[in-house]
């Protein structure tokens, strides 16, 4: 819970300096209207105490389920952090090389920093409502401490994470950046690593197959909805427009 909340404020503070011209933009209502739910999902957690929760027996786990569970592996587990520490950064890498909208980080920066307060608030909502046992506790040796997070296994919060910085960079690169030859690759790579978090989540005991197809549902969503909500329309049908560009202004004509 610790190290979460840490990652969290890291990776707000990664995304910052400037604001400029983009088919992304911030309005203070939408951007109060956004935070107030990010803050009414975290409240449940602030304001109760969930309870203890015993397991149900491995026969009542769905049959998909039964199939994929596994021990505890230490190195597994690692692996997937750091593909999900990679994929939280993954905004950073994927508009570095796109020079020209580099004046727009304030603005990528704050709807990156709203989708991942929503999906990490959402995880943490679906852990205390849904209490859950992790796989690795069906074993009678499970190589791990049982602890208060035993019982938190849905949904996964990795894979939800990486989820919704693949689908949140594919879509800024589709609508700033469509004609980059880095789209496409940078888009691959993302969902790759994505899918390969959730399989590691699988792998290490962690979660039940069932938890990461949540996780990267949520994730989605939220790495597709909170950029669509920002996207503005650039385009005009006749007249001038004027861009901010970082060596001047760009004068375009539309007909």
């Amino acid at each position: 819970m610790k190290s979460d909340s840490i990652l969290l404020i890291l990776v707000l503070l990664i995304h910052a300096p400037l604001h400029g011209q983009s088919r992304f933009g911030l309005e203070p209502q939408k951007e109060a209207w956004i935070g107030a739910a990010a803050i009414g999902l975290a409240l449940p957690g602030l304001l109760t105490e969930p309870e203890p929760n015993s397991r149900q027996p491995v026969t009542r786990v769905n049959a998909i389920d039964r199939s994929l569970i596994y021990r505890y592996h230490r190195d597994m587990d690692r692996i997937s952090t750091m593909t999900t520490y990679g994929m939280l950064i993954l905004p950073v890498v994927a508009v570095l090389p796109q020079k020209n909208k580099l004046n727009s980080w304030l603005t990528y920066g704050v709807i990156y920093s709203e989708a991942l307060l929503l999906t990490y608030n959402s995880k943490e909502l679906s852990k205390q409502m849904l209490s859950r046992h992790r796989p690795y506790t069906y074993f009678d040796s499970p190589q791990i401490e049982i602890t208060d997070e035993s019982d938190q296994s849905f949904l996964s919060g990795h894979t939800a994470a990486a989820f919704m910085s693949a689908t949140f960079v594919a879509q800024i690169l589709s609508g700033d950046f469509s004609t980059s030859r880095w789209k496409k690759p940078v888009i691959l790579t993302g969902f790759s690593l994505a899918t390969v978090t959730g399989a590691l989540r699988v792998r290490s005991g962690n979660h039940f197959f069932s938890d990461v197809v949540a996780g990267a549902a949520i994730g989605s969503f939220y790495g597709w909805l909170i950029p669509r909500l920002h996207r503005r329309n650039t385009e005009q049908r006749t007249g001038m427009s004027l861009y901010p560009t970082l060596s001047g202004l760009m004068i375009r004509f539309s007909i």
